[in-house]
């Protein structure tokens, strides 16, 4: 199984909402908590995240890849 990976902003705000999300009804990403849905997605694999910054023009250089297990709150 791929390794996957949280991706947080780096930048801390006010709120909860710091972790990138895809939606997958709307296509889109946006910033949002670490639950993940069926709508959704906020673990991705290493492809995954190719994929993002691919396809939306991204080099995601404001979030810090976090693998899920490292993760800590």
């Amino acid at each position: 199984q791929e390794q996957k990976f949280y991706l947080k902003f780096k930048i801390k705000t006010n709120d909860d909402y710091y972790f990138l999300n895809f939606d997958k009804d709307d296509d889109c990403i946006e910033n949002n908590d670490i639950v993940g849905t069926d709508v959704y997605e906020t673990q991705f694999t290493q492809k995954e995240i190719d994929d993002i910054k691919k396809r939306f023009g991204l080099t995601l250089s404001d979030f810090e890849q976090i693998p899920i297990e490292e993760y800590k709150e």
